[in-house]
This record gives C-alpha cells, structure tokens and sequence, in this order.
C-alpha cells in the first residue's frame, strides 16, 4: 500500500470489474463499443485499517463519475450497534461517501457493502460487488481492571459463549450469553450508568433456543436498525436466528445446518448488502453458508450454491475477512483434530 501522500490508501492491486449489460450477458452494448468499466482507486478508511477515527466518513473513491448512493447501495453495519444510518453524498463525482448520524462505537468492527446497485450515469455498474471492513480506534484504558458493580451476574445455565452489542439501542452495550445446559440466551442490559449499576436481565429472557448452544454471533439480520442474535445449536444440527422485536425481546427459528455447529460468524458473503452467515460444523468436517433472504418473499435464510463447504479436519472457530484483498469476504477455519487452519477464498 501506498502511504503518507494522501488520504488515499490504494488498493493492492487494480480491481477491474465486470460490467452486466442490458440483454443479460456479453461485454457489448446494443452493438456498440463496451462501457467502461468501474474501478475503484482508493477507500478512506483502508480496507482493514485497525484504529479508524470514531467519527469518521467513510469515502470511496472510483475512476469515473459516479451516481448517488443510497441506504441500499452503499450499506454499512458495525458489530456493535447494527445497520447504521447517516448522510449520503459524492454523486456526480468520482467520490461516494457516507457520514453515520453518529459515532462508531470504540473498537467496532465496521462492514462496508458497495453493492451492484452502485452506478455511473454511462450505465457501467460495481460487478462484482465490494465488501470492505475496519475497527474504530479506542481511546482509553490503562489495562487495569476492577469488578463493575454487582458482579458477577447470574445467567440461565452453564455458558458456554458471551458477546457484546448495543441491544436496546440506548448507547451502550449489553451481554448475551449463550447458556448450554439450559438450551437458551441470556441476555443482560448494561445499567452501569443508572443509579443502581450493573446489569439487568431483558424482558423475556432467556430466550429459548433449538438445541445447546455452542456459539453466538450478534448483528442486523432483518437491515431495521436494531442487533439480531444467531446462535449455534450443537446437539441439533441447526441454528437458532432471534430477531429483536420493536417492543422488546427477541422471537425466531432454527434453520438446519450439514453437522454438529461448534462456531458461527456473519458478513456479507454475496455482497448484497445483507448479513449472511457461516456455520463450522464439527462433526462433519464441513463450513455451512447460509445466505440471508428475510427481505425476500419467502424469508429466512437459504444454503448458497456449493455449501457445505469441505475443510481439513474438525472446524473449532470460524471467521471471514477479506484475505486475497479481492472485495469478497473469505473464511478462515480452525481445525482441531487435524492441527491446521482451512481459507476458504469467495470466488468472482
């Protein structure tokens, strides 16, 4: 990467992206000479930058002039607070950019999705897609730590997984945990600020799941704006996905898997601009990709073409990121019984 010149960070390599024309196929257009085709020249902030500034704009930059972007083309979810809204600009320039309505939150990893959606007035569209992530930048602790008040917290069962997101919306995070003897999550409300402190128990929780889970990944599934919750049940062969309701709690459904699930993670996998998400299956040696569908007529989520994915030996943890540097989030899995990790590489 090219450093120290400008806020640009370039690319690795040139990405040349196909361009889908209007009878469904081929390079020409109604016999005429190709359009050109979409290159994007830079991203501000890079493509897996580790300390992004919390207030940040996102900037993309392309070699032609492009057309506005909206909500739906140029989609942005962080891990801690879910689909994020903000302020659109750059149309009729070679720059798009997105300004959120307010600050990531410290150490949230944030998923940029620039679907094929994203266009040039001469009719030349992003093809493939492009999925890029980066962290927000922390600006305190000194690494010394104290119990918070009341700790520690009761939950339903033995857990056997945790994780933070900010799940009422008010600004700060909260805990679910996945409770393997009890068969359900447990979620806790931060209270820290309030005059009692601690933590306290959802309405409704726990929340019941398929079978014991094993793995718990948070994020927008439904794009309303509130974090969802997907849960590895590992004596069923399934997962649980609980949306977060308007009026509080969460309600859903298992959706079958090819093995005994022992990791679950989520990203855009095909880069339209919804949560997919990717499921280690121990006992089968194989990856499950389930590809998100909740906005479509029939809902839910859907096995992609080739899934399951065969890996080396018995998958422990899985999780994506973009390793060719392509704009395709990739997997990379632990396998346990054979010492070794499998990439999986998102093809074209």
């Amino acid at each position: 990467m090219l450093r120290g010149i400008s806020w640009k960070t370039y690319l690795p390599v040139v990405l040349t992206l196909s361009l889908a024309t209007c009878n469904g196929g081929g390079s020409s257009n109604g016999g005429e000479s190709p359009l050109p085709s979409v290159q994007i020249v830079a991203l501000d902030p890079a493509a897996n930058e580790r300390a992004a500034a919390v207030n940040t704009t996102v900037k993309v930059e392309f070699d032609q002039t492009m057309n506005p972007a909206d909500s739906s083309t140029f989609v942005a979810d962080g891990s801690l607070s879910g689909r994020l809204e903000g302020m659109y600009s750059g149309g009729g320039t070679t720059f798009l950019t997105f300004a959120p309505d307010s600050d990531f939150k410290p150490g949230e990893e944030v998923e940029i999705t620039l679907t094929k959606g994203v266009t040039s007035p001469t009719g030349a569209a992003l093809d493939p897609p492009f999925v890029f992530r980066f962290r927000a930048a922390v600006s305190g602790g000194d690494a010394d730590f104290t119990k918070a008040p009341g700790s520690p917290f009761g939950v339903a069962g033995t857990p056997s997984f945790i994780t933070t997101g900010d799940l009422d919306g008010d600004g700060d995070l909260d805990l679910a945990v996945a409770n393997s003897s009890t068969r359900n999550v447990t979620v806790l409300l931060n209270e820290l600020s309030g005059p009692g402190g601690g933590f306290s128990e959802a309405l409704g929780s726990p929340y019941d799941v398929a079978g014991e889970p094993s793995s718990i990944t948070l994020g927008d599934l439904d794009g309303d704006g509130d974090l969802d919750l997907a849960v590895a049940n590992s004596t069923t062969w399934n997962v649980t996905v609980l949306l977060n309701e308007p009026g509080g709690g969460f309600s859903g459904s298992p959706y079958d898997v090819d093995g005994d699930p022992s990791s679950i993670t989520l990203g855009d996998l095909d880069g339209d601009g919804d949560l997919d998400l990717a499921v280690a299956n121990s006992t089968t040696w194989n990856v499950t990709v389930l590809l998100n569908e909740l906005s479509g007529p029939g809902g839910g989520f859907g096995e992609a073409l080739g899934s399951p994915y065969h890996v080396a030996g018995e998958p422990s943890s899985i999780t994506p990121g973009d390793l060719d540097g392509d704009g395709g989030l990739d997997l990379a899995v632990a396998n346990s019984s054979t010492v070794n990790v499998t990439a999986l590489l998102n093809g074209p």
